[in-house]
């Protein structure tokens, strides 16, 4: 069984921060040593420039979307690939990421088994660095919630679903120190790009979702204390459970296609 996967997922790159990225990714130990193996995942394949910019390092993969995943189906897309070639550990970073030299994946990894957590993620990073066990993270959590389309909430949405699995005895979850051993360009990934993506198609997705969650968990608050214990305030579902709302997918996915399609 092969050690890590890492995953890069890129929508919009416009001032080379994948390059940065990987510049800092390669340098890893656990890289360097073959325990680690690089996929950046591009969700805008008409951008060459993702293509040129990976294409100056000799190793890592290139998975190029025909449709744009979005965040979760991104990160759905790294693990099922993680756990289809063994890998026993998926992570995931934003591009918008860079790691300093005195953060090693190795101790990450080191941590979860001695803690026995199956889910860990960066201590001041919300969800822009995260890492599973792959095959009992799918098993006992599920896959990410793909109706926050593109991006945002869904990190909100797992947080509440980690703690139901937690608080059920499923899983342990680890949350690690990684203050002052990343750079991260705050919501890089999605938003900083309004000659594509007009402000107003940005702001209709993000409140889209924002009502979703709070339909989905009675806030949009990542606190215990308020909203369902349950999604969608229902006993009989399980902390995994979503279904697609196809209507609903389709037509944010339409407003951002026909942007990165000009």
């Amino acid at each position: 069984m092969k050690k890590l996967l890492l995953a890069i997922p890129v929508l919009i790159d416009r001032e080379n921060r994948l390059t940065k990225c990987l510049t800092a990714a390669f340098k890893q130990t656990m890289v360097q040593n073959g325990d680690a193996d690089i996929y950046v995942i591009s969700n805008n394949p008409n951008d060459q420039s993702l293509v040129e910019q990976i294409d100056q390092f000799d190793d890592g993969y290139l998975i190029v979307n025909d449709d744009n995943l979005g965040v979760s189906g991104s990160w759905n897309q790294a693990m099922i690939e993680a756990k289809k070639n063994d890998y026993e550990y998926t992570c995931c970073i934003g591009f918008d990421t860079v790691f300093k030299d005195n953060l090693l994946l190795e101790d990450f990894v080191k941590e979860m088994k001695s803690s026995g957590s199956i889910f860990g993620r960066g201590k001041s990073m919300s969800f822009n660095f995260w890492m599973v066990e792959t095959v009992r993270f799918l098993d006992n959590v599920g896959s990410y919630d793909e109706n926050f389309y593109p991006a945002y909430w869904e990190d909100i949405d797992m947080m509440r679903r980690l703690r139901m699995a937690r608080d059920k005895g499923y899983i342990k979850t680890l949350k690690y120190n990684d203050s002052g051993r990343m750079v991260h360009s705050q919501s890089r990934t999605v938003n900083d790009h309004e000659e594509i993506i007009p402000h107003d198609v940005w702001n209709y997705t993000y409140t889209q979702n924002q009502l979703y969650i709070r339909n989905k968990w009675g806030t949009d608050q990542d606190n215990h204390n308020v909203g369902y214990a349950n999604p969608f305030g229902e006993l009989k579902f399980h902390n995994s459970f979503w279904v697609l709302d196809h209507k609903r997918y389709e037509r944010n996915k339409q407003k951002w296609d026909n942007c990165l399609n000009q």
